[in-house]
């Protein structure tokens, strides 16, 4: 309401985009990439201001991947000693988001639901830290690309156009950078043998 009074645009498009970056980064498939695509395409019309869906679209994805994160450290967890088909099938799905985890450490926040890392006990500190930097880099890279590509439908100026898609590069390029760092860390932290203690 604050972002809508402040730069005039209308507070139901923002609850909207909002909403959906709730309930795509809590799980909900295809809903926070339709609403990142969507509020890009009618910022470069006018309809809204471009740092102000960026905003919004970032706090609705971390608000729902803290959800989500809840959801899966608080029900999927539980129970887990049971012996019914359900139960065997949940922990065989853990074990296997497990060795995932191990692989690529925080990293998964990236490409997999919210509920799955609180599903697998990472914690609650370092999931809100590194899935923040992904909803930023990930509405970043949506909305400037839609932006980039409605301007150029509409006739914009060059400028409204490889700006919005330089900047959408840059944010898969920060991504993917991240990616090889620590991933080249985790591996070679898992290859350092331990040294015996005195």
């Amino acid at each position: 309401m604050l972002l809508a009074t402040s730069t005039a645009d209308k507070p139901a498009t923002f609850l909207a985009v909002f909403a959906a970056q709730v309930l795509g980064w809590a799980g909900v498939p295809a809903v926070g990439a339709a609403a990142a695509g969507a509020a890009g395409a009618l910022a470069s019309q006018g309809t809204l201001h471009l740092w102000a869906v960026l905003v919004v679209g970032t706090a609705g994805a971390e608000v729902g991947s803290l959800g989500g994160w809840w959801v899966g450290n608080r029900v999927a967890r539980a129970g887990l000693g049971g012996e019914g088909r359900f139960d065997e099938k949940r922990r065989k799905a853990l074990e296997a988001g497990e060795k995932v985890e191990r692989k690529w450490g925080r990293l998964i926040v990236f490409f997999v639901p919210s509920w799955v890392s609180g599903a697998l006990g990472m914690p609650l500190r370092q999931f809100a830290v590194w899935n923040l930097l992904a909803a930023l880099l990930w509405n970043v890279g949506a909305a400037l690309a839609a932006y980039g590509v409605a301007s150029a439908a509409s006739g914009h100026s060059v400028s409204h156009i490889v700006i919005p898609l330089v900047v959408a590069a840059a944010a898969v390029w920060v991504t993917v950078t991240i990616f090889r760092t620590v991933r080249r860390r985790h591996h070679h932290s898992e290859q350092t043998p331990l040294t015996p203690e005195g």
